[in-house]
């Protein structure tokens, strides 16, 4: 089971525009904050890969529907955006070093 959720703010958290990564991903019961995670991670090449995928189409489908006035907030496209790119770069990275 996959979950992508944006951070919320709560009582004692930092606040919401010092997280530098708006969207979280879990995956197996493990949840990432950023792509670099991932690419940390003692998983498989390939599993990093296929993990990177998957939110990598989750934010697609977040981006499309909050374009398509879903709820949301007017920064969720620019977050998810940049959430994207970096997803995108990391994928990148790996696919590079594993040649």
């Amino acid at each position: 089971m996959r979950r992508l959720w944006a951070n919320m703010e709560s009582p004692g958290e930092t606040p919401y525009e010092e997280h530098s990564m708006a969207t979280s991903y879990e995956s197996d019961g493990h949840e990432y904050e950023r792509p670099a995670q991932v690419v940390d991670s003692d998983l498989p090449t390939e599993k990093k890969i296929a993990l990177l995928e998957d939110w990598r189409l989750d934010l697609i489908e977040r981006q499309r529907a909050t374009e398509e006035n879903m709820p949301g907030s007017a920064t969720a496209s620019g977050e998810i955006g940049d959430a994207l790119q970096q997803v995108n770069e990391a994928l990148t990275k790996l696919r590079a070093a594993a040649g």
